[in-house]
């Protein structure tokens, strides 16, 4: 009887180390299946900020193609400016010297009238340059304008780091041009 209740207690200490390990196994299982779950929403993520990496990197790229070009413009632009407003300068100078020999030299007031009227017409003709000097700042503000808002568009696809950056250098990039802008009306002014 003794032997029986100790085989007893035996095949119970059995059963309950069974139930024990079979409940860690079914832990473990489940740890696996937890940890193959994190393995595959790392990889996932992975490959979500693999592709966003390669997204800012075209971004960057076709920024700083964009800025070159805004550049070029605008060097070109203030070239054709000073061009045209040291001819016009130069122009006017002539008249103004032609005026003042028709002056001293005391010739007939038909003469002088004519002088005059060219020196108005040309005079006319510097307004109209102003005018139209105007209309393409006014132009190139709206350019301006438009390229800066395509660049806040990507600026709002990128980290807020390289946004701020980006957003200086469009700042500085429109700086220069109304500078440019500002000196070329003070020479029209002056002139």
């Amino acid at each position: 009887m003794q032997i029986l209740e100790s085989k007893q207690q035996l095949l119970d200490s059995t059963k309950k180390s069974y139930v024990t390990t079979e409940n860690r196994v079914k832990e473990l299982k489940e740890e696996a299946m937890n940890s193959r779950k994190e393995l595959d929403d790392l990889k996932r993520r992975e490959h979500a900020i693999e592709k966003e990496c390669d997204t800012i990197k075209m971004l960057k790229e076709k920024q700083a193609q964009q800025k070159a070009t805004l550049e070029k413009q605008v060097a070109q632009l203030k070239a054709e400016f000073d061009k045209e407003l040291s001819a016009l300068n130069d122009e006017l100078e002539s008249v103004k010297l032609e005026i003042e020999n028709l002056n001293k030299k005391d010739i007939t007031k038909e003469v002088k009238e004519s002088v005059e009227k060219q020196a108005k017409e040309r005079e006319e003709l510097l307004k109209e340059f102003n005018k139209v000097q105007e209309e393409i700042q006014l132009n190139n503000q709206e350019f301006i304008n438009h390229v800066k808002n395509e660049l806040l568009d990507l600026l709002n696809q990128l980290p807020t780091d390289q946004q701020q950056s980006l957003e200086q250098e469009v700042n500085n990039c429109k700086q220069d041009v109304e500078s440019l802008v500002s000196r070329i009306k003070l020479n029209s002014t002056s002139a």
